[in-house]
């Protein structure tokens, strides 16, 4: 078991009242939100599992769910879209469903 400093360490990625109101349009957990948002804002995948404290194998694992919960949700075959465009797309939708903070277009 982890000590009580240890979990006071981990980031949070429990459900929110308000995650818990989307859970039934949106089909990812609020850790598969963070990595879209991370994705989102432009860190790379190594950058991302450092900043979250986990292993890149585990982000790997976490993307692949994302994937496969598109392809089961929109019944697009594996073949069709890669990862990263998987996360794009999902990103897209987070987007429109109002759980991804859009891009602050600044032009200079």
């Amino acid at each position: 078991m982890k000590s009580p400093e240890a979990r006071a360490r981990q980031p949070d990625f429990r459900y929110s009242p308000d995650q818990r109101k989307y859970s039934k349009l949106n089909p990812f957990s609020p850790l598969e939100l963070k990595i879209l948002q991370a994705t989102h804002d432009g860190l790379t995948g190594r950058q991302i599992a450092i900043s979250f404290g986990v292993s890149a194998k585990s982000l790997t694992l976490s993307r692949r769910r994302i994937k496969e919960k598109m392809l089961e949700r929109f019944g697009v075959s594996e073949s069709q879209l890669s990862i990263e465009e998987t996360i794009r797309v999902a990103v897209e939708l987070g987007i429109r469903n109002g759980l991804i903070e859009p891009k602050n277009n600044k032009s200079s």
